[in-house]
């Protein structure tokens, strides 16, 4: 072989070794990773072959173990919530299994249309048993004694803006 032969050879076999390692890069980013586990929520079809944009989303995940909850206070509730007070969560389809949450945050700011204020809540959901999207009941606890009389709700008669129970008093 003549020299000049010997050095296309070296060139070709060192463009060799770039294409190699290019097809290398390329198949890595071929791999899709999510930045954290999760729920795959949304799956477009694309047929093999198909080229797809850059920045076009191929699949939607989404982790909801940890939820957060968008929530309207009445003008009212103001000095009574605060923000890390504890929350039970009810859905009309889990009506005996209760979550529990926390109070995130809350805005100082009252609505002039709705007289509401906005807060947020974080709702310990690790069975994924809450969906996004979900209307759920939220009851906070704003209050406690310990020792009070419970009674239900439609015992109490009203008159006259009066409410009051009637109590059975030895037979």
């Amino acid at each position: 072989v003549t020299l000049r032969e010997m050095r296309n050879t070296d060139v070709n076999v060192t463009n060799a070794r770039y294409d190699v390692e290019n097809a290398r890069l390329g198949i890595e980013k071929m791999s899709i990773k999510a930045p954290f586990t999760g729920v795959i929520v949304n799956l477009p079809h694309y047929t093999g072959g198909t080229r797809i944009d850059q920045g076009k989303p191929m699949v939607g995940i989404m982790d909801y173990a940890p939820m957060y909850m968008d929530i309207n206070l009445p003008e009212s509730a103001i000095s009574s919530v605060s923000a890390q007070q504890p929350v039970f969560i009810t859905h009309y389809t889990l009506p005996h299994d209760t979550l529990s949450g926390v109070v995130a945050e809350l805005s100082p700011a009252i609505s002039m249309e709705t007289r509401t204020f906005k807060g947020k809540l974080t709702i310990d959901n690790k069975e994924l048993k809450l969906r996004p999207g979900m209307f759920v009941k939220a009851d906070i606890t704003v209050s406690r004694a310990e020792g009070s009389i419970v009674i239900p709700k439609h015992i109490i008669q009203s008159q006259r803006n009066n409410k009051y129970v009637f109590i059975v008093d030895k037979n």
